[in-house]
């Protein structure tokens, strides 16, 4: 019975030691990041350093979303106008 006991421990200890806990958040270097927008609050605020925040245009409505809110575009007219920067060269519009 000890020795039962003694081998499933070790296993566990086993798995435990060849499968290690790996944290579900991404971390994000700083210096790298040209922007982030999550859309969690609703807005287009780029929650960088960079400060890149977008405006609304034509009309997006704030949803909930699958974490926090998120923004619904009509598929027509709605869009985000991010500023102009150095760090987001598109060469020109896109979509």
């Amino acid at each position: 019975m000890i020795r039962e006991i003694i081998c499933a421990a070790s296993t566990v200890l086993l798995l435990c030691a060849l499968f290690p806990i790996m944290s579900t958040d991404a971390q994000r270097d700083e210096a790298t990041v040209a922007a982030n927008w999550t859309f969690n609050d609703g807005s287009a605020n780029d929650t960088s350093k960079k400060k890149l925040n977008g405006n609304a245009v034509g009309g997006p409505k704030a949803v909930d979303g699958i974490a926090g809110k998120a923004l619904k575009f009509d598929g027509k007219d709605d869009g985000i106008k991010i500023p102009d920067s150095v760090d987001i060269n598109t060469g020109g519009p896109y979509t």
